[in-house]
């Protein structure tokens, strides 16, 4: 909603005023229209809704061409005390980037990269995705921990954390950023000022914590430089199906490969319900048995015994029980980090998450228990429970890396091209915003099609009420949330975000960055 004096038609009329003095342009959301499609990854979040989700609808898009188109919209929002939300590629599953009532600094055709390979670092602007990094980074045998879909744009995912690809090894995408360049509302204290600023650890160490893992509250980053990490050009992968009767004993067996595996092999175990897990066919989508899949992708190569030791106990885990026969290859690392896309994309596609941590140690056969109950109960196809990588207990900051160091440590390649691991067991000092570490990621997807029958017809009531019933069920295990995976639709989700003594911190520091509470509020 918006806090300015002005009336919604005097806002538009000064929106007007702003875009003859940008390179890009403004569309508005007037009144008695259709609004504009907002351009989101989520079918949610276009309508029509029902009762159980509501989503944002902002007054207007200041679509920015540049850096500078974004500063002046930022001056703009505070000299009409208007609210503001920064738009990467619009992938957030509860529309994080919606300022409702209020203008969307959409930088979506931000979209240069820049790779330097002897500091293993790039320049990235907030409109590129995880898949563009990619294509830009592997040609010099390097990694970014990118979402695992590769729509998800670079942008939002590092300022809500980021638990991507390579986690367990890399550390998350925010761990991985050397240096901001961002326009807060105001600095330090200056109401009536803002400016674009580099944020790093040595310039503001405050502000650079806030926003590896808070960005959203924080102010509108225009650009980042990123850490990279060596890599194989193929990456080893597995896949079990067993059907989901066998879900406790699977989950033991994937407790123990996640304890035991090293930190650049990660597994994942994904429960699916009714009608079973989708996959592609000739004709489309064909659906199997309701499933309990474990997967494993290496970060080593296949050659490396460590590989091959991970991936034989999956091979000779209850191999006459499977659903399925295993897959076992050595795809690309284009391939292999794309191999989850199909899953993810179609027209329509509407969903509906809850993402939380467990500690690893509460792995146990009473949650898998919980799991398999759930996963018995939903309402979709296409829905699922997964269990994946989260970041490590401890890990050493990212600062400006000389040539082949990173923090002082030589990162020499392996004959492989696999760097050394960058974390250091030295402190438990909270390094980043985003910071529940030594846990795996869980979380429910309701996942349904958008159809012209809308909300109703498509049941929008039943499946967001499973995944609802599913973190409540979940509730006794869980040590927090994960923002960018929550729907931002629910009293005291954000809260459940940070531990708290760092949500103490960073509202102490939203109210240095945004005294007038332009940026999304921290609750």
């Amino acid at each position: 909603m918006t806090i300015s004096h002005l009336s919604q038609p005097q806002l538009l009329v000064a929106l007007n005023e702003l875009s003859s003095h940008l390179d890009g342009q403004v569309l508005s959301n007037e009144p008695g229209k259709q609004p504009i499609d907002p351009h989101c990854w989520n079918a949610l979040l276009k309508g029509p809704s029902g009762k159980s989700f509501i989503p944002p609808v902002p007054l207007a898009y200041v679509q920015c061409a540049n850096r500078t188109d974004a500063l002046m919209t930022v001056q703009f929002a505070i000299e009409h005390g208007i609210r503001i939300q920064g738009k990467g590629c619009g992938h957030h599953y509860g529309g994080a980037c919606l300022a409702d009532g209020g203008i969307v600094i959409d930088m979506s055709r931000m979209k240069q990269i820049t790779v330097d390979p002897k500091t293993r670092t790039a320049i990235v602007q907030p409109g590129v995705t995880t898949e563009e990094v990619r294509k830009a980074t592997i040609p010099h045998g390097l990694h970014f921990p990118g979402g695992h879909i590769s729509s998800v744009g670079i942008s939002g995912f590092i300022l809500g954390g980021g638990n991507g690809w390579g986690v367990k090894h890399c550390g998350s995408a925010a761990d991985n950023v050397v240096e901001f360049e961002v326009v807060v509302p105001a600095t330090a204290g200056k109401e009536e000022e803002c400016k674009l600023q580099r944020v790093n650890q040595s310039t503001d160490p405050e502000l650079f914590w806030g926003l590896k893992g808070a960005g959203m509250f924080m102010g509108i980053v225009t650009e980042f430089v990123i850490q990279l990490h060596a890599t194989p050009q193929r990456l080893p992968c597995i896949t079990a199906v067993y059907p989901l009767s066998m879900a406790q004993k699977v989950g033991s067996f994937f407790q123990k490969v996640y304890m035991e595996a090293p930190l650049e092999i990660e597994p994942s175990l994904v429960y699916t319900g009714r009608e079973g897990a989708p996959k592609p066919g000739a004709n489309g989508m064909e659906y199997n048995d309701p499933a309990v899949v474990l997967s494993l992708v290496s970060f080593l190569p296949p050659e490396d015994p460590r590989v091959q030791a991970c991936f034989d106990a999956v091979r000779h885990f209850e191999p006459h029980a499977r659903s399925l026969p295993l897959l076992d290859s050595v795809p690309t690392y284009d391939e292999a980090l794309s191999s989850l896309d199909v899953f993810w994309s179609w027209s329509g596609l509407s969903l509906y998450s809850y993402g939380s941590f467990v500690p690893q140690e509460r792995l146990d056969g009473d949650f898998m228990q919980v799991l398999h109950k759930q996963a018995e109960a939903s309402t979709s196809p296409y829905s699922m429970i997964l269990i994946a990588a989260g970041n490590p207990r401890v890990q050493k900051p990212c600062r400006h890396p000389s040539e082949g160091q990173v923090d002082g440590q030589e990162t020499s390649q392996s004959a492989e091209g696999v760097g050394k691991c960058l974390y250091s067991k030295e402190s438990e000092e909270s390094l980043a915003a985003y910071n529940y570490r030594g846990c795996v990621y869980v979380c429910p997807y309701a996942l349904w099609s958008r159809t012209a029958g809308g909300a109703e017809v498509d049941g929008d009531e039943h499946h967001i009420a499973w995944v609802r019933n599913t973190s409540s069920a979940m509730k006794p295990w869980v040590t927090g949330c994960y923002l960018n995976e929550i729907m931002l639709d629910q009293p005291g989700q954000v809260e459940l975000c940070y531990d708290h003594d760092d949500l103490v911190r960073i509202r102490q520091l939203k109210a240095r960055v945004d005294p007038q509470g332009l940026l999304r509020p921290v609750h």
